[in-house]
């Protein structure tokens, strides 16, 4: 529960709050592998997001971790987040193995949610598109070019930054409009 905790909090923006969590998570020498995965994603993605130099090292352990347990509700959001990563610095850190196995096997993948988030970062950050046989109504929305629906269902399920994300595919308006949110 503690897990779901800190990835709600970091999806709604209560970074502080997900941060202490997966912290505790991270520490906690009697916490399974899987909650030290999640916990590393939170905590390697909020200093991501937030410029600290340690945070490829986190994401990196993460998706190790998460490759040795071979389950792909880890893997996925190990490589989302490192995606990211590249699309914020412009930096490869996901090596082409990896990367061509997770999208020969995506479409085995149950988590809709999760496979879409790594078929927009893919394309985001690489230039890639996969295809995958169902769409989560976001990122529908935003193939479709309904940028301001896209932001609409983000901020009905109050994720500020994935609101951004969507606005930033939009025209220069938008693009003004998601980094305002970025810097609050």
């Amino acid at each position: 529960m503690l897990s779901l905790k800190a990835h709600i909090n970091f999806e709604t923006g209560n970074w502080e709050k997900a941060y202490s969590i997966a912290d505790s998570l991270f520490k906690n020498e009697d916490n399974s592998r899987a909650f030290k995965i999640g916990a590393l994603i939170v905590i390697g993605s909020i200093k991501m997001r937030r410029g600290d130099a340690d945070a490829l090292e986190l994401l990196l352990q993460a998706k190790t971790k998460a490759f040795e347990t071979m389950e792909l509700e880890r893997i996925i959001p190990a490589l989302v987040a490192l995606l990211e990563y590249e699309w914020l610095t412009g930096k490869i850190s996901i090596n082409s193995e990896d990367l061509n196995w997770i999208k020969a096997v995506i479409k085995q993948s149950i988590y809709v949610a999760d496979n879409n988030k790594f078929a927009f970062w893919l394309w985001k950050a690489r230039k890639q598109e996969i295809s995958l046989p169902e769409l989560y109504e976001p990122y529908k929305l935003l193939k479709a070019g309904k940028i301001n629906k896209a932001a609409e269902f983000w901020e009905t399920t109050c994720c500020p930054f994935e609101k951004a994300f969507a606005l930033f595919v939009g025209s220069e308006e938008d693009k003004k409009n998601a980094l305002l949110i970025f810097s609050n």
